[in-house]
């Protein structure tokens, strides 16, 4: 009898040495798995930072127009945050007759935007690159929509030019391109030559 009740005690003591031991490895594949899959998040979360990343660098970047006395004018990328005087190294400086004045080289940069250094003596074009400078589309005056006030600030034309393109546009239309100025009574190719980087067509 003593025999049998030692018996049962011992297999007791197997039996929970056995359930404690079972416990303990599913609850390590439990964390085993959490890890994983926690690893796997990781993996995904890094991937989808890389083109965001990618994303956010790209627009950082500004485009800029800088035409008349400057070294090299052209088209240049430019970093968010910089200013005109920026734009102005870029293209490798201002030429000598250059009227550094005429603009705001404080002035921040955005896209798009077209910086127009003036030379000394050419009044019109100073009074325009001030527009040009600060303004936030292209800068330029799109002259089948300009009123007359708008038209007059375009170099070389003045009221009867301006009334003229306005008369030409209400008779035959809009503007197909910049050439077509050179129909308006009063304006010839040279005109148009000296103010197509002031004008647009849409």
């Amino acid at each position: 009898m003593m025999k049998l009740k030692r018996n049962s005690l011992f297999l007791i003591a197997v039996c929970t040495v056995a359930l404690i031991f079972s416990v303990s490895f599913i609850g390590n594949f439990d964390n085993s798995r959490d890890t994983n899959g926690h690893f796997q998040t990781l993996v995904i979360e890094k991937d989808t930072e890389e083109p965001v990343k990618q994303l956010e660098e790209k627009s950082e970047k500004l485009i800029v127009d800088i035409k008349g006395a400057v070294v090299k004018p052209g088209v240049y990328e430019m970093n968010q945050g910089e200013r005109v005087v920026h734009a102005v190294e870029k293209a490798s400086g201002f030429m000598e007759e250059a009227n550094r004045d005429a603009i705001n080289l404080a002035l921040l940069l955005e896209d798009e935007m077209v910086i127009f250094v003036p030379k000394h003596g050419d009044e019109e074009i100073e009074k325009l690159a001030t527009i040009l400078t600060t303004s936030k589309d292209n800068g330029k005056i799109n002259i089948n929509t300009a009123k007359a006030e708008e038209l007059e600030k375009i170099p070389g034309i003045g009221p009867a030019k301006a009334s003229a393109i306005i008369s030409y546009r209400d008779e035959f239309g809009k503007f197909k391109s910049v050439d077509d100025l050179v129909n308006v009574s009063g304006i010839g190719k040279k005109t148009v030559e000296k103010m197509v980087d002031f004008i647009d067509v849409k």
